[in-house]
């Protein structure tokens, strides 16, 4: 991590944790998760106070911070606006000083052992390094432990019939999940909280939470409004109901009034009239559109309310919500589940893998960049998963995951002669390392990656 502008022990440090140093009339600017700024390039203000960028090379400026560019693009229907993308990193509310913070879980318990950890500690607790330990397991966490223990932790979140989930999806059909509204008996609103704060940590510790919620809950974050479109990957029968409702002729629904009525596991039987004035109104053709709205709401926010405050209120308390308020719902969604494998340009990732004990030029490493390249969407998410622990990339992130130079190529591949080609690919995910044996031909190398 050497640097000859790195400025020497006892320079000041901004409280966002960006050095500045001043240096041949310029400005190196080092942000722990980009790295150092490339040559001839500066980091300034205008009056305004916005951050922008110079570039001596090309006498040219931009709002858009070079570092970024160097991360490599995800697809354009997976990646995020890079100015908007370096604001958030550049943030004092995300950067890390020095220190550690120790979090000791077991893995049958990683949900309760983590709730009573995180709850107990302060904002300025996790304004440090995480290091994660699994009670009765070896290893050091340099980065590989805490990306297993959020997989982990969303494994429990997403399965809607254990004891610890707060979302859940309606059907086989549902492609995203939401809050359920059942849950709200005083333990699970506790639990959203909990869990507000660990969506925020995930962000802060450049990991992701693997549960697909749907994009009303990141419309809800940004305080926008939700629409009856936002009810088709979560609840489709309700879905096509509604629709059909719109779309056919009738003058009067005998059997339908302005109401909802659903069933909580602390109230019972709940009925909440959606009529101005609580009076109970029939739907017909004039009202129905209102009727469609005010159901997509009530769904959405109404049922939920105290879940939805309650995770707001524990994510506020690590990310204020002003941070985040210049993304889109896709966006933000982007930024908590990360990014799909298959949307990872492979000529990026091939750029910034580094090779040990091996070159480009053998035949192994050109078979394994043939092979990925013609990988289905599921098993580049396991490869992903088996070599950085994630089953989905950070969007900030996959090229740039871990506190490194944007210099420094982040992916390994490494050939180890010892290892006998009967065996299966090793990895190291706290060094996003894959460690291959000398295998001698495209079909053993390809069988031993999908094994």
């Amino acid at each position: 991590d050497q640097n000859p502008y790195r400025p020497e022990h006892g320079s000041d440090m901004a409280d966002d944790g960006v050095y500045q140093y001043e240096f041949l009339y310029e400005t190196y600017v080092k942000n722990d998760r980009l790295g150092y700024l490339p040559n001839g390039w500066t980091q300034m203000k205008n009056d305004c106070g916005r951050v922008y960028y110079s570039d001596s090379n090309t006498r040219t400026t931009t709002f858009e911070d070079p570092r970024i560019k160097l991360l490599g693009k995800t697809a354009p229907d997976e990646n995020i606006d890079s100015e908007k993308l370096s604001q958030l990193l550049d943030s004092h509310e995300i950067n890390l000083p020095s220190g550690v913070t120790h979090l000791v879980v077991s893995r049958g318990t990683v949900f309760e052992d983590s709730m009573n950890s995180i709850m107990g500690k302060t904002k300025r607790s996790f304004k440090q390094k995480l290091n994660v330990k699994f009670r009765d397991e070896e290893g050091r966490d340099t980065g590989g432990v805490t990306r297993d223990f959020f997989t982990a932790i969303s494994r429990e979140l997403k399965n809607k019939d254990g004891p610890h989930s707060i979302f859940t999806a309606v059907d086989e059909d549902s492609t995203h999940m939401y809050f359920d509204y059942k849950s709200d008996r005083p333990s699970d609103i506790d639990k959203c909280k909990f869990v507000g704060r660990l969506f925020a940590l995930a962000v802060i510790y450049e990991s992701t939470i693997d549960i697909p919620l749907a994009p009303a809950f990141y419309k809800r974050m940004l305080n926008k409004e939700v629409e009856l479109e936002d009810l088709n990957c979560y609840n489709p029968p309700m879905y096509r109901s509604f629709k059909n409702m719109l779309d056919e002729d009738v003058g009067e629904y005998d059997d339908i009034n302005f109401s909802d009525e659903y069933s909580t596991k602390s109230k019972g039987r709940v009925t909440t009239q959606l009529y101005p004035g609580n009076e109970l109104v029939k739907v017909n053709r004039a009202n129905k559109s209102e009727f469609v709205n005010s159901m997509t709401v009530s769904y959405f926010q109404d049922r939920v309310k105290k879940q939805f405050m309650a995770f707001k209120m524990g994510f506020e308390e690590f990310i204020p919500l002003h941070v985040i308020s210049s993304f889109n719902e896709k966006e933000l969604g982007l930024l908590i589940h990360g990014v799909e494998a298959d949307s990872i340009d492979i000529i990026k990732w091939k750029q910034m893998t580094v090779y040990k004990k091996c070159s480009l030029k053998d035949s192994l490493i050109k078979w394994f960049w043939e092979i990925i390249s013609k990988m289905d969407k599921e098993h580049k998410r396991l490869l992903l998963k088996f070599t950085t622990g994630l089953p989905r990339a950070p969007v900030y992130g996959f090229l740039s995951m871990g506190k490194v130079d944007s210099n420094k190529k982040t992916f390994q591949i490494e050939v180890d002669e010892n290892l006998s080609t009967e065996k299966l690919p090793k990895s190291l995910t706290c060094f996003y390392k894959l460690i291959l044996p000398r295998y001698t031909t495209f079909e053993q190398l390809r069988s031993k990656l999908f094994a």
